[in-house]
């Protein structure tokens, strides 16, 4: 470390340019102490030697970064106060002005109230309020202890304890005479705005329940004692009572009535609806909603643009409205009650059988999430290109409409239908996604010969793609009932998480 004790004071500036501490600030005994040490190394600080000393300490990690922290900190305020300058990252310059600097007068306050409190008889014993500290973690306690010390050493040296022995002090006549002023004091203007407002009588949520016991204009006593909460409900109702606003009769003044109506008008309000969502809220609602359960980083991903900020806002916001939940062991976001009522707003009931397999079915939660992913990377390329999308289909969708054309399922069904149109052209077209997680060879034959149009087969592993890939090379697939254009791609998912193409084969009509 380098020798600072011979640089000069402030840098060589002369002392009218010196800035003038502002007397306003209250240094503390750490504000204190780091001034005498600049004093006695010729006016300056040196930073660096307290972080040695603070890593060299027994203490935790934890508490070491806490200290490093609070010197940092109480620099700062010397700085700010004009009683240092900072020179660079470590070194700090003293004021001269400043060295007379005295600690600002004892003021006893709330805590230090509270401490004397705990006399018994006048007497304070320190070491028994220590032990009661003994339920807290060792970190937590070491630092109680601290402020404890502390405070009985301020009392202790500003007359408000007298020693007695070790750990035992008495309070003087200075300490009660503050306990009696403090005990006594008149309120502050916001304890008393706090008071006005406790005693300002409103309705709350649960209030909608006397609507519900009120029968022409008056509590139907029959009602009350059926009501599921009829306890709590008297409680309440006698609240009312004690405001005027139901007499003793149990019927309902014309203000109670407003109030009641009121409540439940701003509780309709407050109802949330898709109009007060953003559009990338309601898509990533949407997308819960058809492919069922979602990872954070499909979501920050495909719906956010890879901005992890705005994507963790919007999900704490909608978990917080019980839109959305997440499985605290997996990480995944499903759907919850109050999504599955705004979903059915944008998408059918029918939609989906399952609002998530994760806790019924497990085993295809993986393969229903790669579903999703399959589909936006499909619906990228779709979209730059000018592309339109019509509807997105799931299996079960597919299988109802056969049910209910034919009155039976007809073939097989890919994992998702996608219903689009090219640019500047009514036709209607269609991409059917299929996800395989192990197909054998037979699944995969019967599956191939069943599904037609444009087919995207996407695969885990590369071992499987090279063998759907080794079929379609084989010829065994015949072109679908769909009479239409055919062309088959077969992807794999790398070890990136990106979709790389292994296979491509195209039918003409």
């Amino acid at each position: 470390m380098k020798d600072i004790s011979a640089r000069p004071l402030v840098e060589g500036r002369p002392l009218d340019e010196l800035e003038i501490p502002d007397s306003r600030f209250k240094p503390n005994s750490v504000h204190l102490a780091i001034m005498k040490e600049a004093k006695a190394n010729n006016g300056c600080y040196d930073r660096r030697i307290e972080i040695e000393k603070i890593k060299g300490s027994s203490d935790p990690e934890k508490l070491k970064k806490q200290r490093l922290l609070w010197n940092q900190i109480n620099l700062n305020n010397l700085v700010n106060a004009g009683y240092m300058r900072k020179k660079d990252e470590n070194i700090y310059i003293a004021n001269p002005l400043a060295y007379n600097i005295q600690r600002a007068e004892f003021q006893p306050g709330k805590n230090h109230a509270q401490l004397l409190l705990k006399n018994k008889e006048g007497i304070i014993k320190t070491l028994e309020l220590k032990k009661e500290l003994s339920g807290k973690k060792s970190d937590e306690q070491r630092r109680q202890k601290k402020i404890l010390d502390g405070m009985v050493k301020r009392l202790y040296e500003n007359g408000y304890l007298e020693k007695i022995d070790k750990g035992k002090y008495k309070v003087t006549d200075a300490g009660f005479q503050f306990l009696n002023e403090w005990q006594s004091k008149k309120p502050t203007h916001r304890d008393q705005k706090v008071t006005e407002n406790r005693k300002t009588f409103a309705a709350t949520k649960f209030d909608r329940h006397i609507q519900e016991i009120v029968r022409d204009g008056k509590i139907d006593e029959q009602l009350l004692q059926e009501h599921d909460k009829c306890e709590s409900l008297k409680k309440r109702i006698t609240t009312y009572k004690k405001q005027g606003l139901i007499t003793n009769d149990g019927e309902l003044t014309e203000d109670c009535i407003n109030l009641l109506e009121n409540t439940l008008k701003r509780g309709k309000e407050k109802h949330l609806s898709l109009e007060m969502l953003s559009d990338r809220q309601i898509q990533l609602i949407k997308d819960i909603r058809i492919f069922l359960n979602l990872s954070k980083d499909q979501i920050v991903h495909y719906i956010y643009g890879d901005q992890a900020p705005p994507a963790d806002t919007d999900l704490q916001f909608l978990i917080r409205k019980k839109i959305i939940k997440r499985d605290e062991d997996t990480g995944i976001y499903v759907m919850d009650k109050a999504g599955i009522e705004l979903s059915n707003e944008l998408l059918s009931p029918n939609a989906v059988r399952y609002y998530t397999k994760l806790y019924s079915r497990k085993e295809e939660v993986e393969h229903d999430m790669l579903v999703y992913t399959a589909y936006k990377e499909w619906e990228k390329g779709i979209l730059e290109k000018g592309y339109k999308i019509i509807e997105i289909k799931n299996d079960r969708q597919l299988r109802r409409e056969d049910a209910q054309k034919h009155g039976h399922m007809i073939g097989a069904y890919p994992d998702l239908r996608v219903l689009f149109q090219k640019p500047n052209s009514n036709k209607i077209l269609t991409y059917d996604i299929e996800v395989d997680c192990g197909y054998d060879s037979k699944t995969i034959k019967s599956k191939l010969s069943g599904l037609g149009g444009n087919l995207g087969w996407y695969c885990k592993t590369l071992y499987q793609a090279a063998k759907v890939a080794n079929m379609l090379t084989k010829d065994t697939t015949k072109v679908s009932r769909m009479n239409v254009a055919r062309k088959m791609e077969v992807y794999y998912m790398d070890k990136d998480g990106k979709l790389q193409v292994v296979r491509q084969r195209h039918w003409n009509k």
